[in-house]
């Protein structure tokens, strides 16, 4: 905090600073007045708060770090006597002005951001730093009451399956070694484990939707978004859950079916960074199967709608994460990629479309974007590389349907084998006439 600030910096800075403060408070009067409780701070106080810790900033290159340490030491003190004094008098519940307190630390801290010339941020995104603090902090104050029962809501497997999903994204997958290591070096430890977290996440995207949408609703929106992550990862995780719960078999046929639409632009909007001249011979079947995809998911939507109407009551989701299942996965889809480096090494250059073939089973995005390098280092043939790609999607939603059915049981996998053999037969005729 020893850089020399302007007149018009200086301006902005409190500024900022008073607005944040007044956000706060203004959040906090208002809560205190829609339920009759005495405000501890509010509209007036939490401005002051973060005016003050603006002002302390500023002042730090003339007094050190004393002028800092010594109004929050007094903050801290004030807010202790007041929750004493309130808990004695009032006797009201303290979980209010505990979190009013906590609000008024934040807010001090908040406002220290602007004049915060340690941090490794220009003047001005300092200043945004700050307006997104202050407005997360007021959104998490605001949302008190939906916070509040979406936890009396979880359940103590909802728990444990979080901390299992965080401890394997946040401490298992930065551990992996991200290189390739074991036969033709097609294992790669981080990427393998990169693959079962974000099935783990598109589980919990959808347990979370299922929750607050409802069963239906909430599968057939992350069926459409999940796919932007991984079609295959939707087909695992919405095969399993349309298993335990057979009412809504054909809201999670939908979901996959939607996953699966998605990888079409997804593939063409790859080609068109690293090979934009592979866009002409490719994407008029994509197109076509994009189309034909999105036909099968309306006569889904439909289906499903019927369904639930006859369904009555929404059935429940038990544990999104299991970890069994997800090193299973991992295991899955590491020996799929030794299969594919395997048939590349055998056949070489003129195996293109088995190798195609055989590393679309498990990942289209890894063999379209190789194919579309080899095309641009004059390696294959346009033709050969458009083939290669669109075999790659044609394998990758044969073994999603293989998926669904083995999975998901007839129930779920019998309408994803309807709907994925007309789409890879309205691609294979686009592909032939278009030749």
């Amino acid at each position: 905090m020893d850089d020399v600030f302007d007149a018009r910096q200086i301006a902005l800075g409190l500024t900022v600073s008073a607005v944040i403060g007044l956000l706060v408070g203004m959040e906090r009067e208002r809560r205190s007045r829609s339920e009759s409780l005495y405000a501890m701070a509010g509209a007036r106080t939490f401005p002051l708060i973060s005016l003050g810790a603006s002002l302390t900033a500023l002042l730090y290159p003339s007094f050190g770090a004393v002028i800092v340490a010594v109004p929050l030491l007094g903050l801290l003190l004030l807010l202790g006597v007041a929750l004493h004094w309130r808990h004695r008098t009032s006797g009201l519940e303290r979980t209010v002005g505990m979190t009013t307190a906590v609000a008024a630390i934040v807010t001090w801290l908040i406002g220290l951001v602007p004049f915060a010339s340690g941090l490794p941020l220009g003047f001005e995104a300092r200043q945004v730093l700050a307006l997104a603090l202050g407005g997360v902090t007021m959104a998490a104050l605001a949302m008190r009451r939906p916070l509040h029962v979406w936890a009396q809501r979880l359940s103590a497997e909802d728990v444990y399956a979080t901390t299992q999903f965080i401890l394997l994204a946040a401490v298992v997958l930065p551990l992996l070694p991200d290189e390739r290591l074991g036969p033709y070096g097609a294992l790669n430890p981080f990427a393998v484990g990169l693959v079962v977290v974000v099935v783990a996440a598109i589980s919990f995207f959808g347990y979370g939707a299922v929750r607050v949408l409802g069963a239906r609703r909430g599968v057939g929106l992350t069926g459409l978004f999940g796919g932007l992550a991984s079609s295959t990862a939707v087909t695992l995780t919405f095969s399993q859950r349309g298993r335990e719960a057979p009412t809504i078999a054909r809201t999670a046929a939908l979901a996959i079916v939607l996953a699966s639409g998605v990888m079409f632009p997804r593939l063409a909007v790859e080609l068109a960074l690293f090979a934009p001249a592979l866009l002409a011979p490719t994407g008029l079947a994509l197109g076509a199967m994009l189309v034909a995809s999105a036909a099968a998911a309306w006569a889904l939507a439909r289906r499903a709608r019927r369904d639930a109407s006859e369904a009555g009551e929404e059935p429940r989701f038990a544990n999104p994460f299991s970890l069994t299942s997800a090193i299973k996965l991992g295991l899955l889809f590491a020996a799929v990629r030794v299969a594919a480096a395997a048939a590349s090494d055998w056949f070489g250059t003129r195996g293109l479309l088995l190798s195609a073939a055989v590393a679309g089973l498990a990942d289209v995005n890894a063999i379209a974007l190789s194919v579309a390098g080899m095309y641009r280092d004059g390696r294959v043939a346009m033709d050969d590389a458009a083939a290669a790609v669109l075999l790659a999607a044609g394998s990758n939603t044969v073994s999603k349907a293989a998926l669904a059915l083995a999975l998901g049981g007839a129930r779920v996998g019998l309408p994803v084998v309807v709907a994925f053999g007309g789409v890879l037969a309205v691609g294979a005729l686009t592909w032939w006439l278009g030749r």
